[in-house]
């Protein structure tokens, strides 16, 4: 696959003294379409996903983050695609600027580029309307939700239209009719595009609805792994959620299976199972000295 992200042998620390959080990993993630990594909590998605942005250095000897190994974005190093019109991350904080409006906010990245890239399906206007944000554009956001909070960071990621878009669950905080809505921006602002949109979710369903490539992060005798599906998108335009849950269906259950083998627990190595069922052994506590059952003595 030429036209990819490269990965290989990539291994990342937080600290040199503890475990990896990403251990040898080998894949390669196509670029020039809307990616979904998806896997357990804990496995290194959203940290693979800001090693990609371009976030975390080979070697940092102020915070002791470290990576081994090669990240390839089209012949580049991550370090190397900067600016808002290359390279564009929305963490799962909002990071919004207290003192600037819910605009100034939206707007900032592209005060940062000479010359903005113009989308001509999704200027600032629509984005805004779609979004729910036109009434609000004078606060600031301490006057705004939380799910507020997360459409003015999801417009200002979007707004600069970057060639590669990177998502950390942006869409935990919302109620299903905006992230449907949202789900939709996202579809046809990058899906056309050639522009690569990689987003990290817990929610098989929206990422069988948004991606086309669906990545399942796993670890394996202590190596991080990938397993890649191609996935068929539905027309979530021309679709009702009936039929798009019949369309993702089959995907689902394949993806599901992976997800469930890892979740079964083995009870072991001097673990017991949580039991509630067994009785309280009152009599110790009755044959106890009233000294030491209530942290004072008999006088």
């Amino acid at each position: 696959m030429s036209n990819a992200i490269k990965i290989h042998n990539l291994t990342f620390r937080y600290r040199r003294e503890i475990d990896p959080v990403i251990s040898d990993l080998n894949c390669e993630i196509p670029c020039g379409q809307i990616v979904a990594i998806t896997g357990k909590s804990g496995i290194g998605k959203s940290t693979l996903l800001r090693l990609m942005a371009g976030v975390y250095r080979k070697s940092d000897t102020w915070s002791g983050q470290y990576y081994t190994g090669e990240i390839s974005i089209l012949g580049r190093e991550p370090q190397q695609i900067r600016g808002p019109e290359q390279v564009s991350l929305m963490t799962q904080g909002t990071f919004l600027m207290n003192h600037l409006t819910v605009k100034e906010n939206i707007l900032l990245p592209c005060s940062l580029i000479s010359e903005p890239t113009i989308n001509e399906k999704f200027n600032y206007d629509t984005l805004i309307e779609y979004l729910g944000l036109s009434k609000h554009q004078n606060n600031r956001p301490m006057e705004l939700s939380g799910g507020m909070k997360t459409r003015v960071a999801f417009a200002r990621a979007m707004i600069s239209c970057p060639k590669h878009l990177y998502l950390d669950e942006p869409f935990i905080s919302l109620d299903i009719s905006r992230r449907w809505v949202m789900y939709r921006i996202v579809r046809m602002m990058r899906l056309n595009s050639n522009y690569t949109t990689i987003l990290t979710t817990h929610d098989l369903w929206e990422a069988l609805i948004l991606a086309n490539w669906i990545v399942v992060l796993d670890n394996k005798n202590g190596k991080s792994v990938v397993t890649s599906y191609e996935n068929t998108l539905p027309d979530i335009d021309n679709c009702s959620i009936t039929e798009c849950l019949r369309i993702i269906q089959p995907n689902m259950e394949k993806i599901a299976q992976v997800l469930e083998n890892d979740a079964t627990p083995e009870w072991g190595n001097g673990i017991t199972p949580l039991t509630f069922d067994q009785p309280r052994k009152k009599e110790k506590i009755n044959n106890m000295p009233r000294s030491n059952r209530h942290g004072f003595k008999d006088h």
